[in-house]
C-alpha cells in the first residue's frame, strides 16, 4: 500500500495498490483510498472507506438489538488462490456453461446476448443474465464445464475447471446418493472470480459421506 498524508482531515490514508475482493459482497479496485481506523494485536489493521449514495436509490435498514454494532469484512488480493469446500448439489436445469454445444448454437446465442445489450427495456433478471455471460467471457470459462457447490445452507456457487477434473465429478448420480442417504463432499483449491463464481485449478478431496444430498428442479 501507499500511505496518504491528508494534512486538513489529520488522518493517515492507504491507497490501494492492486484490486481486492470484499469478502462475499463485492470488490474494491485499484487506487482506492481507505482511512486507518485502528491496528490490533492479532496482526491486522481496520480501515474506513466513505461512500456516497443518492436518496434515490433502494436499500433496506438493517436492524439489530445490538449497542455500537460493527460489522466488519476481510480483504483479500482478487488473485489470490484459497481453499474451500462443500457438497456437491444438483440442478436439473441449468444454464452456466456451454461446454459441449455446438459452436453453431453458441454463435446464435451470443448474437441474442449482443441483441439483448442494445435493448434499453430489458428487466432486472436479464440484465444480471447479460452480466453473468460477460463474467464467463472475460475470465475464459464460457466453454468450460461447471458443478454446483454448497457451501452452506444459503450460499450456492457455480465451479468451473478442467474437463479431467470435471469427469471426476459428473460421475456421481443424485437419485444413488439419495437411496444410499449419501452425499459428496469437495475440497477444491482455486480463485473467485465473483460472489457466486469460482475457478477451481485443482480438486483437493472428494469424498463420500453420510448425509443429505441437496438438489433443486
Amino acid at each position: 500500500m501507499i500511505i496518504v498524508y491528508l494534512i486538513d482531515l489529520d488522518r493517515t490514508y492507504f491507497v490501494l495498490e492492486s484490486d481486492y475482493q470484499i469478502e462475499n459482497i463485492g470488490f474494491i479496485k485499484k487506487g482506492a483510498k481507505m482511512r486507518i481506523e485502528k491496528g490490533f494485536p492479532e496482526g491486522f489493521t481496520q480501515y474506513s472507506l466513505i461512500l456516497n449514495l443518492s436518496d434515490s436509490e433502494e436499500t433496506k435498514l438493517f436492524e439489530s438489538d445490538k449497542w455500537n454494532l460493527s460489522m466488519p469484512y476481510w480483504l483479500r488480493p482478487v488473485n489470490s488462490e484459497i481453499e474451500i469446500e462443500g457438497d456437491l448439489y444438483f440442478k436439473l436445469i441449468r444454464l452456466g456453461s456451454f461446454y459441449n454445444w455446438p459452436q453453431n448454437k453458441k454463435n446464435e446465442f451470443l448474437l441474442k446476448i449482443d441483441s439483448l445489450k442494445q435493448d434499453e427495456s430489458v428487466s432486472k433478471e436479464e440484465k444480471k443474465f447479460i452480466e453473468f455471460i460477460d463474467i464467463l467471457t472475460k475470465h475464459d470459462l464460457f466453454d468450460k464445464p461447471y458443478f454446483n457447490l454448497r457451501l452452506d445452507s444459503t450460499r450456492i456457487i457455480s465451479v468451473y475447471l478442467s474437463t479431467s477434473d470435471y469427469n471426476k465429478i459428473q460421475k456421481f448420480d443424485r437419485q444413488e446418493l439419495i437411496n444410499e442417504g449419501k452425499k459428496i463432499n469437495i475440497k477444491i483449491k482455486g480463485k473467485e472470480i465473483s460472489k457466486d463464481i469460482f475457478f477451481a485449478n485443482r480438486i483437493i478431496e472428494i469424498n463420500k459421506v453420510n448425509g443429505k444430498t441437496h438438489w433443486k428442479k
